[in-house]
């Protein structure tokens, strides 16, 4: 069931940014694709987790904690 923001969504579908940083939904966390756009949830900072981006000719996303 999606269960975030449907104007956020179409946002990214319109615009297509590289990547996405979210966390809003922190059961959620995790790595995902929308069309060009790469997405990551790092999920609850309090529970340990965070998000690594290495940007540059190739952008690459990593959820830790």
């Amino acid at each position: 069931m999606h269960v975030g923001s449907t104007a956020i969504k179409t946002f990214i579908e319109t615009y297509q940014p590289d990547v996405v940083v979210c966390g809003h939904i922190h059961e959620a966390h995790g790595i995902d694709t929308l069309g060009r756009s790469q997405m990551i949830n790092c999920g609850s900072a309090a529970d340990g987790f965070y998000a690594v981006l290495e940007i540059g000719e190739i952008i690459k996303l990593e959820n830790r904690g």
